[in-house]
């Protein structure tokens, strides 16, 4: 079914060995869930696949189960999954795929405070300047922020995502595959788990 309406993307964070969310990542759903209280939004969209070996199931899906014990009167049929990204650039690029895929009128990026700035120049990429955006922010940690300064992945992204037009998500997932290294990991991991066919 085509969706339409306001989107909430609720971008994920940290989740340590025991499955336990971040205080960033429980602040962010809670974020998202008073907006999608609200009746100007529709859906919420969880992202973030496998992103490590501490968890070997989806964020998205860790999250949602966050969510039913934490906010069980929550309507599940209002929140969806991206089983796909593994950092901050692959959640945007996923996002929007969903979002032109859909029939949604705007878009609302829930994150930290400092992890803001680098989102708004990624999403200005990935999703060029016709769709109507908002961004807002939890106060998210201290340590994260410092951390945050030493950054330099938006330099990587830079130089990979010139060659794609803005606002052109084909290209740049395509892009993401070829000079992203977790996602080069992450298809030479699918290939070698793969069955191979008897001959």
């Amino acid at each position: 079914n085509i969706l339409s309406g306001s989107l909430i993307v609720c971008l994920s964070h940290k989740i340590n060995s025991r499955g336990e969310l971040s205080m960033d990542y429980k602040k962010r759903i809670e974020k998202s869930l008073n907006l999608l209280e609200q009746n100007s939004y529709n859906f919420l969209l969880l992202t973030g696949g496998v992103i490590s070996k501490i968890a070997d199931e989806c964020y998205s899906r860790l999250a949602h189960s966050y969510i039913k014990k934490k906010y069980p009167t929550t309507n599940s049929r209002k929140i969806y999954h991206d089983d796909f990204s593994l950092d901050t650039v692959g959640e945007l690029i996923y996002s929007k795929e969903y979002f032109s895929n859909n029939d949604f009128e705007n878009i609302t990026i829930v994150s930290s405070d400092w992890h803001l700035e680098r989102v708004k120049k990624i999403a200005k990429k990935v999703f060029g300047t016709n769709e109507t955006m908002l961004f807002l922010s939890i106060n998210g940690s201290t340590t994260e922020k410092e951390t945050e300064e030493r950054n330099t992945s938006l330099n990587e992204f830079h130089s990979w995502s010139k060659w794609c037009d803005d606002g052109d998500h084909i290209c740049l997932k395509a892009k993401l595959f070829l000079h992203h290294k977790l996602y080069i990991f992450y298809l030479i991991k699918v290939l070698i788990d793969k069955p191979h066919l008897d001959q």
